[in-house]
């Protein structure tokens, strides 16, 4: 939902959160260790950063969720993907993937979790961005040849549009609809928040 143009989750059925972050793609895996290794239960699992969106067609990740879907529900738990510098921003505006037990959020997204209330902050800077930019240009011809065009969410290797953004009208708004505790980012020096001493960052990297 979107409270004064501030998307926000909240999970009244969880009883634990758990923060990850660089999967690069490895979701079947994710899935199996919340669910069959560590067989958790009633957990939210936010993924900060890296989550590996945009290397396939749009049509894997919704293959993904469909899979592990029953899963994720008989065990009463749920995803949250925050971009990273490795994801297609495009993928993180609330909508393209906003399933039941897997969301990927847009920045600046607040989730309402076991009485905490977490700020998710989104994207990096690619020290790789120079080989994934020239690999890129080797093999997009090849990439795109079964599409029949290339948008938004045509596969890449690399996303211009990776960096933080700074927001201040949503920096504004945040603090005065929320209490933020916790903050969420793949941003390895959280420069663009500053709330409280008592406020807990989780990052990605």
């Amino acid at each position: 939902m979107n409270h004064n143009g501030i998307f926000s989750l909240s999970f009244p059925e969880a009883k634990t959160i758990i923060v990850s972050g660089d999967i690069h793609g490895n979701f079947n895996q994710l899935v199996f260790k919340l669910c069959i290794q560590y067989q958790l239960t009633d957990t939210l699992l936010i993924v900060a950063g890296d989550c590996g969106f945009g290397f396939e067609k749009k049509e894997y990740y919704e293959q993904i969720v469909r899979r592990n879907a029953k899963r994720m529900n008989q065990a009463n738990n749920w995803i949250v993907f925050v971009r990273g510098n490795h994801d297609n921003p495009a993928y993180f505006d609330g909508a393209m993937l906003n399933f039941k037990r897997f969301v990927a959020v847009p920045d600046y997204s607040i989730l309402q979790v076991c009485n905490h209330t977490i700020l998710c902050v989104g994207g990096a800077i690619s020290i790789d961005r120079i080989y994934r930019i020239n690999e890129w240009n080797r093999n997009k011809y090849h990439l795109h040849s079964n599409e029949s065009q290339e948008n938004d969410i045509s596969r890449n290797l690399y996303w211009q549009n990776e960096v933080p953004v700074y927001d201040p009208n949503k920096m504004n708004a945040i603090p005065a609809s929320f209490l933020i505790d916790t903050v969420v980012t793949h941003i390895p020096h959280l420069h663009i928040v500053n709330y409280s001493p008592k406020t807990t960052l989780a990052n990605g990297l």
